[in-house]
């Protein structure tokens, strides 16, 4: 019997499993696919993974307290400004172009955190986990069923094997079967809209700036990569309505940058050349609770929001962070009732607040309306003269 269940071992669920084995916990790990053992790889007979995640500075030092950042960060980038412009140029009635910088300094950090290459970050984390006596790792074996008692919850795999704990955490993403085993109810919305992720090379030192460009059609935004080589490369994601995005993806190579470069208002120069692009619905979805006697729902599988504001992973880890000192307080059994209640109670309501935040922004980002476009270069005048509310967007986004 373990004390804690892990289901998915990808990045949340391995650093749910590294957290709870450096508590003193054993810890086992089920994935119906090897992506831990995939990502020990070199990759060297696929095309390599060039998406990157942005770490805001709580997860970043989280990480660092948990003991994990050095085998992360080799590739990462600091994040030490942020510039969002509103591109209104084409618009016949009040065309311009606004643009804000966000300095970390301003509330006392160096950088808002710091952008991971994806790989990196999953091959780290799998490292260490495999490293760990305390952390089983069971692969090739997805969850059938859940059973659970008062002092027990039972995992019944797909090969037919049982697996006992007295906490069962659902880290198994958007279409978590740990939550659909359960009967646990989600509040989906598709947005209509597809975001874009790809990597590109460009002309100009991107000064480790994030810009985030808003004009017709939907945000754009140029992450800052650091891979030391000899080009400058930001990562892209770009949100646009689905079947424009679908035109996008499939404009020739050199329609597509030239469309880029004139999106993207040269903020990192000439754009040299663009990656393989990956394509994906945005969705919101929430679950309408996180907890099932002695189950818990952490990340994707409790929460899907936009690529906004680099809320999702960073929601993620927090969910981590509060379930760990919630259990930590509480008595020997990690799954009592009272604990995982509290959990609850400290989390969802911050899940549903921020959702609403980065829903709004979302909409206000890709609305092409002329009085949205209105209300949002506004927005940015206030905010560029009231240091006050700007100091408190920066501290909202990063907490």
């Amino acid at each position: 019997m373990f004390d804690i269940l892990v289901i998915g071992a990808g990045p949340t669920g391995l650093v749910s499993a590294l957290t709870f084995a450096k508590a003193g916990y054993e810890v086992a790990v089920i994935d119906p696919v090897n992506r831990a053992g995939a990502a020990a790889t070199k990759y060297s007979d696929r095309p390599p993974d060039l998406r990157t995640t942005a770490h805001l500075s709580p997860t970043v030092e989280f990480l660092k307290n948990l003991g994990a950042w050095n085998e992360i960060s080799r590739n990462a980038c600091a994040l030490e400004k942020l510039v969002i412009i509103e591109d209104t140029s084409q618009n016949p009635t009040f065309g311009s172009r606004k643009s804000t910088v966000f300095d970390p300094l301003e509330v006392g950090n160096q950088n808002f955190g710091y952008n991971v290459p994806i790989k990196d970050n999953l091959e780290g984390l799998a490292k260490l986990a495999r490293a760990n006596r305390s952390i089983t790792m069971i692969f090739g074996v997805g969850l059938k069923t859940i059973i659970q008692d008062d002092k027990m919850v039972s995992g019944i795999l797909t090969d037919g094997a049982t697996i006992e704990a007295k906490l069962l955490i659902g880290a198994d993403g958007g279409n978590s079967q740990v939550r659909k085993s359960l009967g646990i109810g989600v509040k989906k919305k598709y947005t209509g809209q597809t975001a874009l992720s790809f990597h590109i090379t460009h002309e100009e030192p991107h000064l480790n700036t994030s810009t985030e460009i808003y004009s017709d059609g939907g945000p754009l935004t140029l992450v800052p990569m650091n891979r030391q080589t000899k080009e400058h490369e930001s990562a892209i994601v770009w949100m646009q309505d689905a079947d424009r995005a679908d035109l996008l993806a499939n404009y020739e190579s050199d329609n597509f940058l030239s469309h880029l470069q004139e999106k993207s208002c040269d903020a990192v120069g000439k754009i040299h050349s663009c990656s393989a692009i990956n394509s994906r619905p945005v969705i919101v979805q929430l679950t309408d609770q996180l907890i099932h006697r002695r189950v818990v729902l952490v990340g994707e599988a409790a929460h899907l929001l936009p690529p906004i504001g680099a809320q999702g992973y960073n929601s993620s880890i927090k969910d981590i962070r509060v379930l760990s000192e919630v259990v930590l307080e509480s008595q020997n059994d990690p799954g009592l009732s009272a604990t995982l209640k509290r959990y609850q109670s400290l989390r969802l309501p911050d899940i549903y607040f921020r959702a609403a935040g980065v829903g709004t922004l979302n909409f206000l980002a890709w609305s092409g309306n002329p009085l949205l476009q209105r209300m949002r270069l506004t927005g940015l005048n206030f905010l560029q003269t009231s240091k006050l509310l700007k100091k408190t967007a920066m501290r909202f986004g990063l907490n």
